[in-house]
């Protein structure tokens, strides 16, 4: 008997068996669906049926088991063997080929150059194999068996990792043969692989609807750790640590350095041996989570640079951590604060980190301050609130926040609200009391809240609009009217705009 070197893929689940008998009591292992074993020889049972010797022990030479082979008229080994009583394994004569054809062949398989071509020949049944014949000599008798298929299997996945990546668009085929094209699948796409099947010996990926090659050239098995790695793209990537943008997608290049908490802008994602890159203007990042981050999918409605200073517009808190889970203190509306920088959150949202914590960059709470800009912003406070005087007075649930009646405390919310879009905390004079911070009534500028009362039990407030004066909802009788303070003396003053 001479020895083989060749390999062969199973079609379905076989037992490997201690002796050629292949019966129960000599089983060893089960081989999976889609294992490539090594084939060394033919041997034969004790009823002269011939298996093959693999690695470890014996297997059925069934094509119903193995690989088939490239011709679709070779006869099935243990059925003719079996069924004649012999030891005869009997040949198409279809097995032979002439040199020339074997040339032809391996010309043909060296002009393949695209995605195209390959998967076209990978589809073909016929004549694109050369076959390897062993003579294999039992009880004086010399049979010629081919035993493997000119494949080869060293540009392919031939085991199943549960997870592939397309480096290239590759096709979706509804059959194992790579025909009949469902949809495109693009580049960077990460699917999970159901099994590896065999068509004519190619070896392909089962996935979700169909099947895909399992050529090396097409698809890249992901790294073991993918988990910890963005494989989609979502358009933008923030930078949670400094991190370097390289040239080249191995990472080897340096082009520049990117702070923590800046937003870049990706076009894809590219693999290089299982790793995902992302794939930017100007070179190529990192995909892993510990160093970037996809920013949530409300991002604009944050600030994603730094302002320099912010003013809070409605009342937010000071947190210790960038999570926002851990409260230091409640912040007024008006307060204001210098961001240092901008920094993400690993579930993707951007935080101002200031002076002794972090605060939400939400555009709803906080808005970039501008000092030259207050007195803009105290002339639209006093131009609406002058707009309402003579609207009237009502303590009424559904009236006294405007817009066209107010109670005191209503007055001041509605205008602030409207005019600037800051929040105040609050609709009563006691919970309006926290905006902002206070300020000497010696110093008073237009836009500054008047209260009146001790603290934590004022009944009155109303808005100061300069030279003397205040606006406020003054009464049931008289409604919005502007009032000079010289005759109604304020007990303190906060000032709302810093």
């Amino acid at each position: 008997m001479v020895n083989l070197t060749n390999e062969m893929a199973l079609k379905r689940e076989e037992w490997e068996f201690a002796n050629p008998n292949l019966d129960d009591t000599s089983k060893k292992a089960e081989v999976y669906k889609g294992t490539v074993l090594n084939v060394y020889s033919i041997a034969y049972s004790n009823t002269d049926i011939p298996c093959l010797k693999v690695d470890g022990g014996y297997i059925s030479a069934s094509k119903n088991f193995s690989a088939e082979s490239s011709e679709s008229n070779k006869t099935n080994i243990v059925t003719d063997a079996a069924s004649t009583g012999s030891n005869n394994v009997i040949n198409s004569t279809n097995e032979k080929k002439s040199a020339s054809s074997i040339e032809n062949d391996k010309q043909a398989s060296a002009s393949i150059s695209t995605r195209e071509s390959v998967e076209k020949s990978e589809s073909t049944d016929t004549g694109t194999y050369n076959q390897r014949k062993t003579e294999v000599s039992k009880t004086k008798q010399s049979q010629m068996v081919t035993v493997a298929s000119a494949v080869d299997l060293s540009k392919y996945y031939t085991t199943n990792s549960g997870e592939i990546v397309a480096l290239t668009d590759i096709k979706l085929y509804s059959e194992v043969g790579l025909k009949n094209v469902i949809k495109i699948i693009s580049a960077g796409s990460l699917l999970k692989t159901q099994s590896v099947e065999y068509a004519s010996g190619y070896p392909r990926f089962k996935v979700s609807g169909g099947y895909i090659t399992a050529n090396r050239s097409f698809v890249v098995q992901p790294t073991s750790n993918i988990a910890n790695y963005y494989t989609t793209n979502t358009g933008q990537i923030a930078s949670l640590t400094d991190i370097h943008v390289y040239s080249d997608v191995a990472l080897t290049r340096l082009v520049r350095t990117v702070s923590a908490g800046t937003l870049l802008k990706v076009q894809c994602i590219e693999y290089i041996s299982g790793y995902p890159r992302y794939k930017l203007a100007d070179g190529y990042i990192t995909a892993n989570k510990s160093f970037v981050v996809q920013p949530v999918s409300s991002i604009n409605n944050y600030y994603t640079s730094n302002p320099g200073d912010i003013l809070t517009s409605k009342v937010t808190h000071l947190y210790s951590d960038i999570d926002l889970t851990n409260i230091i203190k409640k912040v007024p509306a008006g307060a204001v604060y210098k961001v240092e920088k901008v920094q993400y959150s690993t579930s993707g949202y951007p935080r101002f980190k200031v002076s002794g914590g972090f605060i939400s960059a939400n555009k709803s709470i906080v808005a970039m301050y501008k000092e030259s800009s207050n007195t803009e912003k105290a002339n639209k406070v006093v131009a609406l609130a002058k707009t309402k005087i003579g609207d009237p007075y009502t303590q009424s649930p559904s009236g006294r926040l405007g817009p066209n009646s107010f109670d005191c405390s209503g007055f001041v919310y509605y205008v602030y609200k409207t005019a600037l879009g800051i929040v105040l905390p609050g609709t009563t004079t006691i919970t309006e009391e926290s905006a902002g911070k206070e300020v000497s009534l010696n110093a008073l500028k237009p836009g500054d809240l008047l209260f009146y009362g001790t603290r934590g039990n004022t009944y009155h407030v109303g808005i100061y609009e300069g030279n003397g004066i205040m606006v406020h909802a003054a009464t049931p009788e008289e409604g919005v009217k502007e009032t000079a303070i010289k005759y109604y003396e304020p007990s303190f003053a906060r000032r709302i705009l810093n």
